[in-house]
């Protein structure tokens, strides 16, 4: 995914993400999250967009929707945006293409 130019084998060590995050955090002063953390801002951020719980699931490597719910996003973020699609469609509006 990141690929190194100046590693024998091309890939970076599995370190660097983890440095990269902590970096980057320090320079912005805020606190320090972990790398996992990140997957499960994510997948809340896209839920909470309304993309569709498999989809998340998929993009996560995931093979159970379950493990996404129970597990990367904050607690009731997927059935929210549900909600919010419904009301979209009673309101008259279009609900995006979940076939992604």
């Amino acid at each position: 995914m990141f690929p190194s130019t100046g590693a024998s084998d091309g890939h970076r060590g599995q370190t660097w993400l983890l440095k990269s995050v902590r970096r980057i955090c320090e320079v912005a002063d805020v606190p320090r999250i972990s790398v996992h953390g990140l997957r499960g801002t994510w997948a809340t951020l896209t839920a909470d967009a309304g993309v569709s719980g498999h989809i998340i699931a998929r993009e996560l490597g995931h093979t159970s929707y379950t493990t996404t719910v129970e597990h990367y996003t904050r607690k009731g973020t997927i059935e929210q945006a549900k909600v919010r699609r419904m009301l979209k469609v009673v309101e008259g509006g279009k609900v995006p293409d979940e076939s992604d």
